[in-house]
């Protein structure tokens, strides 16, 4: 999709939404009689407008937001306007009218999106099912894998030890058997698994090798990487350094190939993603190493650490939400319920941020009236807690200013949807994201958005009278100026990440 095509279709995007949010606000307001002076979309200098028999509709230049204007919505707004002989003011309402005034614009953007999510369900041409059907051929889930608990030594809390000796190693029996099998003494060699929520690449020197020129490439980046696997580079390793020289992207491969090509180089740094950390003559402290419990097939998932899983949605959320620890699970096993301990799942970083990744393939589900309605309900619901969730995580330090988007960076989206396999499914689904995250983020309790305005609104029940104009004003000024930098730094960001 070219650029313009991807610009109108992302203002097309937003101006659906910002129409529905003050839609909600304007219905409510005429239903309880409150008198209106404008309906507008979009900010700024008016492109067009016309005058309706209530009041007046306008298109306006920036597509970043709205407003429906109220008479007597502000408490500064006292002197009515000949224009608004015979309306009713916003103020002179009941509390719980003006509440529902406000809340209804985040109600109307959460409940587009529940029902966009529905949609998308109701057409799907498969359903999934809860029940495991098969594993990946490098899976963990159905693995007893010992872990590390607890630091010690060259491991770190999560390692998976993958081999001992050059043997792979489960461990069904419990820690107690593996500990009798490996033993007590140092062990020549362990490989072990790890990633973290700092990297999940690791730079690697080898000693007195020579490189195998014919399986070297430029990446995208411009740096020199490894295009097949051989004894001991893997496929995708980036150089870093050769004999202490930094190798920087933009060398050509031909001076590289020139400079070190024909040589046993004394030392070569690599980064490698995903790469396996080797330890050699180490001693195992048994007390802080667990064995993880498996999944079976057949196995139907009915919880992840307590979350009840009702549809695939649940599940896959689970997985990618708390996989990136073991996790505890309870599955229905033939007849019976099995409760699982630390169960452990791939890992994959985005952002900076670690999450679990679901190494199983479920059955598909019967497409019967009671289970497309079934699923359309509860994947709406799971979709909806997901971006609640996002957002508090968002506060609590889980994800930094990279995982949030503004305009741009969800314009971006938007391309990356229209050039996918199902672009009308893909879109339909960032569709409903931004619209619950939308409706979400609107009932933040900052006085410039709608949730501000609801705790003025509480605040006003508790005290029986209203804040004095002045501190509503100064709370006003504060959270704009608040909302104001936070999305310049967001587009700006959004920006970078477009070069």
């Amino acid at each position: 999709m070219s650029l313009i095509w991807t610009i109108i279709l992302t203002v097309l995007i937003f101006g659906a939404l910002i129409f529905v949010h003050e839609l909600g606000h304007y219905l409510v307001a005429r239903s309880f009689g409150i008198g209106i002076r404008e309906f507008a979309i979009g900010m700024g200098p008016k492109l067009f407008s016309w005058k309706g028999k209530k009041n007046v509709f306008s298109l306006r230049a920036f597509p970043i937001g709205g407003f429906v204007d109220t008479v007597g919505e502000m408490s500064s707004d006292t002197e009515p306007s000949p224009e608004d002989e015979g309306k009713t003011p916003f103020n002179t309402k009941p509390l719980w009218q003006r509440f529902l005034v406000v809340l209804a614009g985040p109600f109307m953007n959460v409940v587009i999106g529940l029902l966009v999510m529905a949609v998308i369900v109701v057409s799907q041409p498969i359903l999934a099912s809860t029940i495991i059907a098969s594993f990946s051929e490098d899976s963990y889930s159905t693995s007893n894998l010992v872990y590390v608990t607890e630091s010690f030594g060259d491991f770190e809390k999560g390692d998976i030890i993958l081999s001992v000796n050059g043997e792979k190693v489960t461990a069904e029996d419990g820690i107690e058997a593996f500990e009798k099998t490996v033993g007590s003494s140092p062990v020549n060699k362990i490989e072990v698994v790890r990633k973290n929520s700092d990297s999940i690449k690791k730079e690697l020197t080898l000693k007195g090798v020579s490189v195998p020129t014919e399986f070297l490439s430029l990446n995208e980046q411009g740096y020199i990487v490894f295009t097949q696997a051989t004894e001991q580079f893997e496929k995708g390793d980036i150089i870093l350094k050769a004999n202490g020289a930094e190798i920087k992207n933009g060398q050509t491969l031909e001076s590289f190939i020139e400079t070190y090509g024909s040589k046993n180089l004394d030392s070569l740094v690599l980064l490698r993603e995903n790469g396996n950390y080797f330890f050699e003559n180490v001693s195992l402290d048994y007390s802080k190493l667990a064995v993880s419990d498996s999944l079976e097939i057949n196995d139907k998932v009915l919880s992840v650490e307590g979350d009840k899983i009702r549809v695939y949605t649940d599940l896959s959320y689970a997985v990618m939400n708390k996989g990136s620890e073991p996790v505890s699970m309870t599955v229905l096993r033939g007849e019976e319920t099995v409760k699982l301990e630390n169960v452990i799942f791939p890992k994959f970083a985005q952002s900076g941020i670690v999450f679990g990744e679901c190494d199983f393939k479920l059955y598909r589900q019967e497409k019967t009236f009671s289970a497309v309605a079934y699923n359309a309900v509860f994947q709406s619901l799971t979709t909806l807690r997901m971006t609640v969730e996002s957002l508090i995580d968002t506060f609590r330090g889980r994800y930094g200013i990279e995982a949030l988007s503004g305009p741009v960076g969800i314009g971006s989206a938007v391309g990356e949807a229209a050039k996918s396999s199902s672009p009308v499914s893909s879109i339909m689904s960032l569709l409903a994201t931004v619209s619950l995250s939308l409706g979400i983020a609107n009932l933040l309790p900052l006085p410039v958005l709608d949730g501000g305005r609801l705790l003025l609104f509480i605040i006003e029940a508790v005290r029986r009278k209203p804040l004095s104009e002045k501190v509503e004003q100064t709370l006003m000024a504060a959270s704009m100026l608040l909302v104001l930098g936070l999305m310049a730094i967001i587009m700006f960001k959004d920006i970078v990440n477009l070069f």
